[in-house]
């Protein structure tokens, strides 16, 4: 419910720009992230293509569980061992999905164009 409120209207978010991209500063598990893709999969696109996610968590048990169904679920993205209040990372774990949509590049591509 709070995924869907975020998103709004999931077309409108696409009117201008390829893809979005999902912060969350203390993931957990990664329910929230896993909630966007699945408001993303309702609605028509594809998380795999439309989505990239970077989730951060201080405890490296839960970071874990949110890359294992980041991962198993086909969301791209990275999961982040850190403190996203002092900005540290400790460790940072792509997604299967990042590597296999070919994210690092889409990425700096769009940092490109904003620079």
């Amino acid at each position: 419910m709070m995924a869907r409120m975020q998103l709004g209207n999931v077309a409108d978010n696409f009117a201008d720009k390829p893809f979005i991209t999902l912060a969350e500063p203390a993931c957990g598990a990664g329910c929230m992230a896993l909630a966007f893709a699945t408001v993303l999969r309702d609605a028509g696109y594809s998380p795999h293509r439309y989505l990239w996610v970077s989730a951060t968590d201080i405890d490296p048990l839960a970071a874990g569980m949110a890359y294992i169904q980041l991962t198993l679920c086909g969301v791209p993205g990275e999961v982040v061992i850190g403190n996203s209040l002092c900005d540290e990372r400790r460790r940072v774990l792509h997604t299967f999905a990042h590597y296999q949509g070919n994210w690092p590049g889409r990425l700096r591509h769009v940092l490109n164009q904003a620079a």
